[in-house]
This record gives structure tokens, sequence and C-alpha cells, in this order.
């Protein structure tokens, strides 16, 4: 079946607009994260959605809200070093960031360590 291209691009407005709309309704962070991962649902396949700040004193990540539906690996206030983390590589270079296989890559192997654990295998 072909994908219908005005189709996908509607898709892609509606995302969008639902975003936004969660943006303007949700004034505490953790209540954002937590709408924008039921809205996203219809747009996005994803196992969980977080926000992570950056903590200059320290030069860590930390996590401020996460929302999933599967039991959680990591928890709110965990941290991780900016550079022995993904996270860290995608706000240096503001860049998304893919693994195929976390048993393969070797960039990041505490954190992969924990993913494989949890039999997951792609990350993005």
């Amino acid at each position: 079946m072909a994908i219908d291209p005005i189709q996908l691009r509607l898709d892609r407005y509606r995302a969008l607009l639902q975003v936004s709309e969660s943006i303007a309704l949700n004034r505490l962070l953790p209540d954002l994260i937590r709408d924008l991962s039921v809205r996203l649902r219809d747009a996005v396949q994803f196992d969980y959605i977080n926000l992570m700040l950056h903590d200059p004193e320290r030069d860590v990540l930390r996590v401020q809200a996460l929302e999933t539906p599967l039991q959680s690996i990591v928890p709110v206030g965990f941290e991780m070093s900016v550079d022995d983390s993904p996270a860290g590589e995608v706000w240096k270079t503001q860049r998304p960031f893919f693994v195929d296989n976390v048993d393969v890559d070797h960039r990041y192997p505490q954190f992969f360590m924990i993913l494989s654990v949890r039999n997951i295998i792609i990350y993005s």
C-alpha cells in the first residue's frame, strides 16, 4: 500500500498542533511530559518520553520528568555525565542519535548495558 503524501503531511500538522496545545495547557514540566506522552502516541511510536536538563555546575544531565507505560529503568533525578551519555551527545551536537543494536555499539557501554539487560536493542 502506497503512502499518501497529503495524508502524511496532514498527520504531521496534527502532531504539531497537539504539541502546541500541550505546551499552551501545561505549565508544569511533569504535566507537560505526561500530556505529550498521551497526545503523541497517535503520531509517533515510542516506549518512553523524558525531559533532561543540564546542570552546568556538575556537567550532568538530570532526568526531570519521565513517562512510560513500561516499568521504568531510570528514576526521576537520575543523572548522566554529559560526556558519557547519548543525551549528552545530543545536547552538545543538537543532532538526533540512533543506535541499531546496543549490543554492538560501544560508545556508551554503561548506558547500553542498562538497555541490553531490559532487552532493548534499538535506541533513539
